[in-house]
């Protein structure tokens, strides 16, 4: 603990060193500055003085008062440059020539203190040139990061969406194949249960029993079997009545035309019996759909129409 204390008092101290060694340099390059202005200006006011004394007498011809203000013009260019180039930074060439008395060493520090400055000068507006290039990088790169995590995240979106998506198509599937498998196995135990029904024995009625005998009372048994068989072979009630299939099929038809009896064949050779109230469950739907198709109707018979043979 100690160590740090004394490394962080050390790091404090150098910085406040730091820091005053740059506000003391800045005072010194401002001194310098001063002194080099009021040199520049001493040197302008002699430059002045001069040029009133070379001024031409009346007596003098034009042509020759016009070639002295020229030569006036030029040496005054002449001493201006040279004033400007002794204020450009010669501090090699100062510090090459050794300095003999205390009038040659007043100008050699000013013009090395305006080198310095110029040269500090131009450093500083590097340095700040280089700070601001380093802002504006960091800039684009801190736009350039903040770009690629909203683009990371709209992929993110698109893909939990996409999941989401085929997931719920999975589930869809799922349920329909279970649907499927359901109605496939109801549609097999219907099948067992109708081919255990389906007992072709060579027992039936007796002969008293035969439409023969009896056609009244054949056809109230034809109608009481029927109805409790709801779903029955037409091979199966030729057995059972002791008749032709071709016969049955006839005398069934002979029921539908008399309306005894409502129901329908199939191509298996199936009739399915249709009681009053699923006849009013099929004209309900449609009513309700208007315009339905034969298709669509087969598609719902198992709903509206019971297909189970019911228990004795």
């Amino acid at each position: 603990m100690d160590g740090l204390l004394l490394a962080s008092i050390t790091f404090l101290c150098t910085v406040f060193a730091i820091i005053i060694g740059f506000v003391l340099k800045l005072w010194f390059d401002e001194r310098n500055s001063k002194i080099a202005v009021d040199e520049m200006l001493r040197r302008n006011e002699s430059s002045k003085n001069k040029t009133k004394a070379k001024t031409p007498s009346p007596t003098s011809s034009p042509s020759t008062s016009r070639k002295n203000d020229i030569r006036e013009e030029n040496e005054e260019r002449k001493e201006n440059f040279d004033d400007e180039e002794d204020a450009l930074p010669k501090r090699s060439k100062h510090s090459r020539s050794p300095v003999n008395d205390d009038e040659d060493a007043g100008p050699s520090f000013l013009d090395e203190s305006t080198s310095e400055k110029k040269i500090g000068k131009k450093k500083m507006a590097k340095l700040q040139a280089k700070a601001e290039a380093k802002v504006l990088r960091e800039q684009q790169l801190e736009e350039r990061e903040a770009k690629k995590r909203r683009e990371e995240e709209i992929e993110q979106l698109k893909e939990e969406k996409r999941l989401k998506e085929e997931e719920e198509e999975r589930e869809r599937n799922e349920r329909l194949k279970k649907e499927k498998e359901e109605k496939e196995k109801q549609e097999r135990e219907d099948y067992l249960k109708f081919k255990e029904s389906f007992n072709i024995s060579e027992q039936g009625f007796d002969n008293e029993n035969n439409e023969e005998d009896d056609p009244t009372e054949f056809t109230s048994k034809l109608l009481e079997y029927l109805r409790k068989r709801k779903v029955v072979h037409v091979d199966q009630v030729s057995s059972n009545f002791n008749s032709k299939p071709d016969v049955t099929i006839e005398r069934i038809n002979s029921l539908l035309e008399e309306k005894l009896i409502t129901g329908v064949f199939d191509d298996r050779g199936l009739f399915i019996f249709i009681s009053p109230e699923e006849l009013n469950n099929v004209a309900k739907f449609i009513t309700q759909r208007g315009r339905v198709a034969l298709s669509e109707i087969a598609e719902n018979s198992s709903k509206l129409i019971s297909f189970v043979t019911p228990s004795d």
